[in-house]
């Protein structure tokens, strides 16, 4: 049985509905002590399934982060390298 698993990007065609059935196999497969590598950029998902998070920027890892303690917005600028200014929107 594998003990590691890794997935790239595996939500880029799926329906919401078979991307719930995929969830449900990663939590099982994380039960049974399988450890999952999920690449994504889609960080809803990131943050629905997974626990720890490896943060990567220009092929280089930048930190990795309990999930549970930090917030979308602080992952996402340790992605981008910086803090993102919140935008204005004209009308």
């Amino acid at each position: 049985r594998a003990r590691i698993v890794a997935m790239d990007e595996p939500t880029s065609s799926l329906t919401p509905s078979e991307f719930d059935r995929l969830a449900e196999v990663i939590a099982g497969l994380a039960r049974d002590g399988v450890a999952v590598v999920y690449v994504s950029h889609k960080l809803d998902e990131v943050f629905g399934i997974c626990q720890r998070a490896t943060i990567m920027r220009d092929g280089v890892v930048v930190g990795s982060v309990d999930l549970a303690q930090v917030s979308e917005k602080a992952v996402v600028s340790m992605m981008v390298g910086r803090e993102l200014a919140q935008e204005q929107h004209r009308s």
